[in-house]
């Protein structure tokens, strides 16, 4: 089969111990397994394995023109070889830089159109401020400042007012 003992398997899961702070009396008392006991027997049946499907692969590709070829034969070949590996190189170049290209072109688009939306939103705003500073003072304008009468028409003091020894001292002291 595989050339290794029937018990290799077996053999090497000793070899690789849990390192731990449980003690080894359990471990110890603990009945080992047989080692030829089928494993699916103790699985449940959503986790038994099911059938394996049975796949071609290909055979192992072999070199022989490497042994049967000339050194001269090789270095074309290599020659080919790299001549098709820059060919592809600059294939992929050229793809990545449409591909850049493309995004870049993406990308202005995206900005310009946001930009386009945010001086919208920007005169738009700015439309409500004015429209709000109009109204302002509008109202303003109709309502006399609060904590003062309407001015009245003041009529002009009498004579005698004028001549009054406590109004003169009034006038003087402001």
């Amino acid at each position: 089969m595989s050339g290794l003992p029937d018990d290799f398997f077996s053999a090497s899961s000793g070899l690789s111990q849990k390192k731990g702070r449980k003690s080894q009396v359990g471990a110890l008392s603990k009945p080992k397994r047989p080692a030829d006991e089928d494993k699916t027997t103790s699985l449940p049946k959503r986790l038994k394995p099911t059938p394996s499907v049975v796949v071609e692969v290909p055979a192992p590709v072999s070199f022989p023109v490497i042994a049967t070829s000339t050194p001269n034969q090789l270095i074309d070949a290599l020659r080919d070889f790299e001549q098709d590996v820059a060919a592809i190189s600059a294939e992929q170049t050229m793809h990545n830089k449409e591909m850049v290209e493309a995004l870049n072109r993406q990308r202005t688009e995206t900005e310009s159109d946001e930009q386009k939306e945010m001086v919208d939103r920007v005169g738009e705003l700015r439309k409500r401020s004015e429209t709000y500073k109009a109204r302002k003072a509008d109202r303003r304008r109709a309502q006399p400042p609060s904590g003062h009468k309407p001015a009245e028409p003041q009529s002009e003091p009498a004579r005698d007012d004028l001549l009054d020894p406590d109004t003169v001292w009034r006038n003087r002291a402001l």
